[in-house]
């Protein structure tokens, strides 16, 4: 035991005044005055040996209150073995205030950032003055607070507020300590440890002299229910009709969730709300279905209610009504199964014009055009349709039945596909469609086996393509997609006129002719980005890009991310510094060219923690040392007791306190 103010021990010297009391106090004689002998109290016998007993154990309850007051003035204290604090010259302190940190913490029902601010207040008591402190947080600011003390250490960390950025340890830890990773500075790394964030592996391989600190913040519960993902049930958007948008719901905690209300809003009204139960460890898909009343596109966001996690409560997306797609159809025919079959829906803008009529300026307007059964292609057209591919267009060719495709020989060769004339044109029936390809997504949710397939003749083949979408029983095309140059060509091994071809009067026919159709209309912007996908490009085929950068703006703040043009697309690399979900105009010369709905990345709404004894499993590095910070523990208490010792002077104290009540008990009773 040590005193760390031995000088009042002088004050033992008191003991002198009761021992003198004692010693010299003579039992006088007391002087009664009664006027009847009826008042005359009856006296006691008390023998001598009891009076000196009872007068030695009020001395001694003396003497020992005496002695422990003094002992509460002299603090004494069990030294530690590690006095690393008491010598440091260097604090280097970490606070993860991400946004799991908004979980509810075991012990106090305050927040783990919360939780964390505490215990960091609690042991900045405990540093000499001239320490000086390095405080770090998510939020990276530009000075952080590097040049602290124990005095205004406080301050600095109620001012930290929940960052949603995700920060990796050797980045941190890089930024944290700069070059002052020295042998007389420690580091504390307050952390709740994420499973889907944190990487142990940096701290088993770190080389280091220095203590390094990792205190655990054990949350109450890992429960939390988020958006997924979203997407639209119908690519297509359609002002004042009916959509329905498919939410995928994830409850990522041990419990059951019911009936969890789902709302939709578009803009700042709200257009559809619904409730989903999911299970623990699961998820659940909920469907909503909205009217868009206006053109134009517009801002949408999704809110699902949960507590205490709130950072993820939001999915922000964005909608964009399709416009009319404008099919060109090339066909000699008065009338042909396209022009019935595009007529029919408002969606698309349908043109027929005959191979003689049509000229260059409608196959530049068309999003996809339809060389149907031409009989010859003059020099004109073929020089159009190849520059219009080569351009990024979109060309289906049917071939002609009679001709067996010589007249498309050239088209073919301009456009670089490998489409020869078939010698065998026997008559096959086709396999059913792959519904793992892409293309039929949203086509089928499942395939009957018992499906009749149409049977078809081959006049054209080809040994390899893009994407096979429809081939026959024996493994040759029916139906396949090319690139050639920023385009796309589809091409029908047979013409849909054709009587031996029964695929224009099968159930696929309008399903695959649409699909083809909206292909060419697909819109390169998604609904949602994610922070973590720090790429996107999309499409600038109209701007001066040279001249001009390209800017995110948000409110008043405003990033410019990298950004390369390759092949008519600019990609963008999202800055590091943009953290906050929401919508972000993409701006060109004050221009507005698309507006971005990002959201946070996903990992970290999974709340799922190491423990205290899996770091020490996973972290064998003796300089790395694990803490844990929950309802039995404190970091504080238990890195003060280690590193200044047991204090116990309010132990003195209450012994002090408990022999002044023994001698008033003496007094009164014995």
């Amino acid at each position: 035991m040590v005193l760390q103010a031995p000088y009042f021990l002088f004050g033992l010297f008191a003991i002198a005044i009761p021992v003198i009391i004692h010693l010299v106090q003579l039992r006088k004689p007391q002087r009664v005055l009664f006027t009847n002998v009826a008042f005359i109290r009856q006296v006691e016998n008390i023998t001598s040996n009891q009076r000196k007993l009872k007068h030695w154990l009020i001395l001694l309850s003396r003497i020992l209150f005496l002695i422990f007051m003094v002992l509460v003035f002299c603090q004494p204290f069990i030294p530690a073995a590690d006095s690393a604090v008491s010598k440091s010259q260097k604090i280097n302190a970490y606070l993860d205030n991400s946004g799991s940190m908004q979980n509810e913490a075991e012990a106090g029902g305050i927040s783990l950032m919360d939780k964390a601010i505490d215990e960091m207040s609690k042991i900045s008591e405990n540093f000499p003055d001239q320490t000086g402190i390095s405080l770090l947080d998510n939020a990276f600011k530009t000075g952080s607070w590097r040049n602290l003390n124990k005095k205004n250490v406080t301050n600095a960390l109620h001012e930290i507020s929940f960052s949603p950025a995700q920060r990796k340890a050797d980045v941190i830890f890089s930024r944290l300590v700069g070059n002052s990773l020295q042998n007389n500075s420690i580091t504390f790394w307050f952390s709740d440890f994420q499973r889907s964030t944190f990487d142990q592996t940096f701290f088993s391989k770190i080389d280091t002299v220095s203590e390094i600190n990792l205190v655990k913040l054990t949350p109450a519960a890992v429960n939390n229910i988020f958006i997924d993902s979203v997407a639209l049930e119908d690519e297509l958007v359609r002002v004042n009709e009916n959509n329905r948008l498919l939410v995928k719901v994830a409850n990522r905690g041990t419990d059951q969730k019911s009936n969890i209300s789902l709302k939709l809003f578009i803009g700042n009204l709200q257009a559809a709300t619904t409730s989903v139960t999911v299970e623990a460890n699961s998820s659940a898909n909920a469907q909503l279905d909205f009217r868009l009343t206006q053109g134009g596109m517009q801002q949408a966001r999704l809110e699902v209610e949960d507590q205490p996690v709130t950072f993820d409560n939001k999915y922000y997306f964005t909608l964009n009504p399709t416009e009319a797609i404008r099919i060109l159809d090339i066909s000699n025919a008065a009338l042909t199964n396209t022009s019935r079959l595009f007529s029919n829906e408002p969606i698309f803008k349908y043109q027929q014009v005959s191979s003689g009529l049509v000229n260059s300026r409608n196959i530049a307007q068309a999003d996809i055009v339809l060389l149907n059964e031409i009989d010859n292609l003059d020099a004109a057209l073929l020089d159009n349709l190849n520059k219009y591919v080569k351009e990024g267009g979109n060309l289906m060719i049917i071939p002609n039945g009679e001709k067996k495709g010589i007249s498309f020989s050239k088209l073919f060769s301009s456009l670089g596909l490998p489409v020869i004339v078939s010698n065998d044109t026997a008559i096959a029936q086709l396999a059913l469609p792959d519904i793992k390809n892409p293309f039929f997504r949203n086509i089928f949710s499942s395939l009957d086996k018992r499906l009749q397939m149409p049977r078809a003749p081959k006049m054209l083949t080809w040994p390899r393509s893009d994407d096979d979408l429809l081939v026959f029983k024996n493994g040759s095309n029916f139906l396949s997609q090319f690139s050639s140059g920023k385009g796309k060509v589809y091409v029908f091994a047979a013409p849909l006129t054709s009587e031996t071809n029964e695929f224009s009067r099968n159930a696929l026919f309008v399903p695959v002719m649409y699909k083809m159709a909206l292909s060419s209309h697909d819109s390169e912007q998604q609904l949602a980005y994610n922070f973590s996908q720090r790429i996107f490009s999309l499409p600038v085929k109209a701007l001066d890009v040279r001249k001009n950068v390209f800017s995110l703006e948000k409110d008043s703040l405003k990033f410019i991310p990298e950004q390369q043009l390759r092949n008519g697309k600019m990609y963008f690399t999202v800055p590091a510094e943009m953290q906050e979900a929401g919508f972000y105009d993409l701006k060109h010369s004050d221009s507005t060219v698309a507006m971005l709905a990002f959201n946070y990345p996903k990992s970290e709404s999974y709340l799922d923690t190491y423990s205290a004894e899996e770091l020490r499993q996973l972290i064998p590095n003796k300089n790395v040392k694990i803490f844990e910070a929950g309802s039995n523990a404190s970091f504080s208490d238990q890195f003060i007791r280690d590193t200044q010792g047991t204090s116990l002077w309010q132990y003195c104290l209450l012994l002090s306190l408990f022999f002044l009540l023994v001698e008033i008990l003496l007094i009164r009773f014995l």
